[in-house]
């Protein structure tokens, strides 16, 4: 090429591609989607939803052991794999046969963590960034459904009086806490809850199907530049949260609260350590899902009217 002191390849467009090609990625620390976890928005209550790959891809799957619980999990790759770092042939090998022995031994209750100290030291290598804001606030907001509601998904069911159940969970990519109910129109006390409940979060009516499907209610976070505000918001999202149980489900808020304060918060974060700083991290743009959704903004009590968004 004139200029750049790079040969010019005259040639290139002959050449023809004639073999395949094999791309080996044990020992990457990937983020992933399990095959059986596509029914649980938000994903397994104990698993991370990172974790490093065993073997693959073959087929379109790879074996992949989760960060979060220790468990191997079948991962799809279809999409876009993107990788976050490497672990050392010998950590590697030391965590595959920890992950293979428990595996082996199947234990009754899936919700059993892993080793915490190894998700943590990973975690911490990854580092904070817009890259991986996604993966912090799912290791985040895990612990607080963990604590608040306990089972095999991540999110938190609410009893509404006369409404049914909602459940909350997070998407990760776009940073927003998503309630569901299963009706058409959102339920005028789960309005009014979450107003009080997160006075300062974007609040969006989203409906799917273009008008004739399900309505969720969406409570945007804010800007997240660094690891420290990410925590903090979290416990913002936990105090939210908390104060939808006292208000819907009293005799549940009690029992949630004691024992929290007889066994502690799950912080899984807590010892992580910090990662970019905020003058260099940005909150990413999300990404529309597939699919018809509105979403209009929900005005506050005493606002003027909403508007479309």
């Amino acid at each position: 090429m004139p200029g750049t002191g790079v040969p010019a390849l005259s040639g290139l467009s002959e050449l023809a591609f004639t073999g395949g090609c094999e791309v080996q990625l044990q020992r990457a620390v990937v983020p992933y989607q399990g095959v059986e976890d596509r029914a649980l928005p938000g994903g397994r209550s104990a698993d991370l939803g990172v974790g490093v790959v065993l073997s693959g891809p073959a087929q379109g799957r790879m074996e992949v052991v989760d960060l979060g619980s220790g468990s191997i999990r079948e991962a799809d790759v279809g999409l876009p794999v993107v990788i976050y770092g490497w672990l050392f042939t010998t950590p590697f090998r030391e965590l595959e046969r920890w992950a293979r022995a428990r595996d082996a031994e199947r234990p009754s209750a899936d919700g059993v963590p892993g080793s915490p100290g190894v998700a943590r030291r990973i975690l911490s290598s990854i580092g904070y960034s817009p890259f991986t804001r996604p993966l912090f606030l799912r290791a985040g907001f895990r612990d607080v459904a963990l604590d608040l509601d306990p089972h095999e998904g991540t999110a938190v069911r609410l009893s509404l009086p006369g409404a049914g159940v909602a459940r909350v969970h997070m998407e990760y990519d776009r940073g927003a806490l998503v309630f569901r109910t299963g009706r058409s129109e959102p339920a005028p006390v789960l309005l009014e809850a979450l107003a009080d409940a997160f006075p300062h979060h974007p609040l969006f009516r989203v409906v799917s199907g273009a008008g004739q499907g399900t309505t969720e209610l969406h409570v945007h976070l804010p800007d997240l530049p660094g690891l420290g505000e990410v925590k903090s918001e979290l416990r913002s999202v936990r105090r939210g949260l908390l104060h939808l149980l006292a208000r819907f489900d009293e005799e549940r808020y009690r029992a949630v609260t004691q024992t929290m304060v007889g066994f502690g918060e799950r912080d899984l974060l807590a010892g992580v350590r910090e990662g970019v700083s905020a003058a260099e991290a940005r909150r990413p743009g999300g990404v529309a899902s597939g699919g018809y959704r509105e979403r209009i903004l929900v005005p506050r009590i005493g606002s003027g009217s909403g508007r479309i968004h």
